[in-house]
């Protein structure tokens, strides 16, 4: 570490020793809500049991496609940035629902780089699941994380699920 003294300002030093020290600056943080390459593509979904989601987790898909096409610009925790496409998949892999031109509510998936997450959004506009993954630095193809489902009857209109984890598989050909 670079030894600087002296009794100049605080604020003085402090830059000094950055500069001085060869500190980088990488630019601004990535956008909070910006998309993950990284995480695009195709994952299998799980419970705390380790069996696949099925339709016991509301409108939940055993497999979902992380695509990159926006479709959005606010996810649901109210954070500004894009919200991605989530296509649901059965779990041989096949779409579960008609593609779409992004109009259509649907369910969706958006990147938290505040807390190196990821979380998806199975919803119906009323009820629906979202898990939360935690995106480990320099891995994303296990994350793992919680699913709570959320719905319009209540209270409570939010409960625990438990953990979930999500491990990539391939995509198959559209």
């Amino acid at each position: 570490m670079c030894a600087i003294r002296s009794r100049l300002p605080l604020a003085f030093l402090i830059a000094v020793q950055t500069t001085a020290c060869g500190v980088k600056d990488d630019g601004p943080p990535p956008a909070r809500n910006a998309l993950r390459e990284d995480v695009v593509g195709c994952l299998a979904l799980f419970d705390e049991r380790g069996h696949a989601v099925d339709s016991a987790f509301f409108n939940a898909s055993p497999r979902v496609e992380l695509d990159n096409v926006a479709v959005g610009g606010t996810a649901s925790d109210g954070a500004p940035g894009a919200v991605w496409r989530l296509h649901r998949l059965d779990g041989a892999g096949r779409s579960m629902d008609a593609r779409t031109s992004g109009a259509e509510l649907e369910s969706t998936w958006w990147a938290d780089s505040l807390t190196d997450s990821v979380r998806l959004m199975f919803t119906t506009g009323f009820s629906g699941a979202l898990f939360v993954l935690s995106v480990p630095a320099g891995s994303s193809d296990t994350l793992r994380g919680w699913v709570t489902e959320q719905g319009d009857a209540g209270p409570p209109f939010e409960f625990s699920r438990g953990r979930a984890l999500a491990v990539r598989v391939p995509c198959r050909a559209r």
